[in-house]
């Protein structure tokens, strides 16, 4: 059983979930008698993007393909040697978006192929493997993690923006079922955009809040962590913390530290609550 499968497909039916609640439910219990043992099988749950526009369709695409490589016991192998392997990894589509006499019954690779070339054709095929061989030599960074917002959109923040008021508009933040959706549904998407909500409130000015060593350490506290709350479901910890110049950790020491005072401090507790609910209301 392999660690990890790496297929991007295109459900033109919109199925794909059900194929993977169906498959998660049954190959996990036959997999289980056949072996006599019990519990999960495959390590997460099924995850699915809403992706914007053939370059970033396309990217994901290269990222998913490139995936065996990136696996530590490989990082070793030669640019040849990793050009190679996706061609030859049993647990990829990679081999059915190159050449057509590889490809799975139910793959259907036309979509992509046919944002590179002419079509789901042999041409398209060769250029998909220039395409996806680029993102081996560094030149081509694409961070997943860094791209995705809200766990389940990738593109730019002009199309989440569409999505929320599109899906979204009228619908009270605090009765959306998915938190995905209650992510969705944020308006502030920076520091500074928080900063600027938060400075009348709370009676600092605005560089105060986003300054590291700022003499207001109670309303820098309390914009952290709202920060915290409203940001990290965009962006990655390591690039808001590295935005407010505080380390990775420093938002969890801070949301102990902020815990702590609030509880012998109702003064405090109420002022961030107050900040907080004039967040929310402002979304």
């Amino acid at each position: 059983m392999p660690n990890h499968f790496h297929l991007v497909v295109h459900t033109p039916q919109a199925n794909l979930n059900r194929f993977m609640q169906r498959f998660n439910t049954t190959y996990t219990v036959y997999f289980n008698r056949r072996h006599n043992r019990s519990g999960h099988l495959l390590q997460g749950r099924y995850k699915a993007l809403l992706v914007d526009a053939d370059s970033y369709l396309l990217e994901l695409s290269r990222y998913v393909h490139l995936n065996p490589v990136r696996v530590k016991r490989n990082a070793s192998l030669s640019l040849s040697e990793k050009s190679e392997f996706p061609q030859n990894y049993q647990w990829s589509s990679y081999g059915g978006y190159t050449h057509l006499g590889k490809r799975l019954t139910f793959l259907d690779c036309g979509k992509v192929l046919s944002m590179i070339g002419t079509g789901d054709d042999t041409r398209s095929c060769k250029a998909y493997r220039r395409f996806v061989q680029k993102g081996l030599n560094g030149s081509h960074t694409f961070d997943l993690k860094e791209e995705v917002r809200a766990k389940t959109v990738l593109g730019p923040e002009e199309f989440w923006e569409w999505l929320r008021d599109r899906f979204l508009s009228g619908v009270d933040r605090k009765f959306a079922e998915q938190p995905e959706a209650r992510a969705l549904m944020i308006r502030f998407n920076s520091p500074d955009a928080i900063a600027a909500r938060l400075s009348p409130l709370l009676g600092v000015a605005f560089e105060d809040l986003l300054r590291v060593r700022s003499r207001h350490r109670d309303e820098r506290a309390i914009f952290l962590e709202l920060c915290r709350q409203h940001l990290s479901g965009w962006r990655s910890i390591s690039s808001l913390a590295a935005d407010l110049g505080i380390g990775v950790s420093g938002f969890s020491q801070n949301r102990k530290r902020l815990g702590a005072r609030m509880e012998t401090d109702p003064h405090l507790k109420r002022r961030f609550e107050r900040a907080g609910s004039a967040l929310n209301n402002s979304e």
